[in-house]
């Protein structure tokens, strides 16, 4: 059975509780989901993930109306749990906001692992090709997800999911921060001087 994706994560809710101050669950519903859709664009061409985008824009069918309903009910699931927990309180009717113990919870989360940080890269001399394979393991999801998005921003290319391909040479910081988050023996880096069959994208 193919493992269902959770798009309601603890983190996502508690950091946007900890922005918001105090949030109904329609609001918060109503951003994590974009923000899931525009996660799920995200690691393609921006071709591809324009045309995306696009297809959510448009009268919402009954199917969406379905998922929406599902999607609630998962939310309405995770914020009893977590009121459970004293990550957070409810304050009035249909709003919460976050407890000091659901603060310190979620900067013990960041301290482990940050989402995103600029790196410098530098383009490889004689056009000589990185290329980047990885094997993340499933249960490291959220680290293949930002080893992913790092690459995009450092201009590679996707020829598979798990296989990338840049004229850019990797900084050590990136190499460092992979090394902190104990992936580095899932990902394998090599340079090839002669593209063959790789074609520019």
């Amino acid at each position: 059975m193919k493992k269902r994706h959770k798009i309601f994560k603890r983190e996502a809710v508690l950091g946007f509780l900890a922005e918001a101050g105090i949030a109904t669950s329609e609001t918060i519903i109503n951003l994590v989901t974009t923000t899931a859709q525009l996660g799920a664009a995200m690691v393609n061409s921006p071709d591809v993930a324009s045309r995306a985008l696009r297809r959510e824009i448009v009268p919402v069918r009954l199917d969406k109306l379905r998922s929406l309903a599902r999607n609630k009910i998962r939310l309405h699931s995770l914020l009893s749990k977590l009121k459970r927990e004293g990550m957070i309180n409810r304050v009035k009717k249909g709003a919460y906001n976050i407890t000091e113990k659901g603060r310190k919870y979620l900067l013990e989360k960041k301290s482990r692992f940050a989402w995103s940080r600029r790196y410098t890269v530098e383009k490889t001399r004689n056009n000589i090709l990185t290329i980047v394979v990885f094997d993340v393991p499933e249960h490291e999801r959220a680290k293949r997800d930002w080893l992913r998005y790092e690459l995009i921003l450092m201009s590679f290319k996707k020829l598979q999911n798990s296989v990338w391909v840049g004229n850019y040479t990797l900084p050590s910081e990136f190499i460092t921060d992979l090394q902190s988050y104990n992936i580095l023996p899932y990902v394998h880096i090599f340079s090839v001087d002669r593209k063959g069959t790789i074609t520019d994208q």
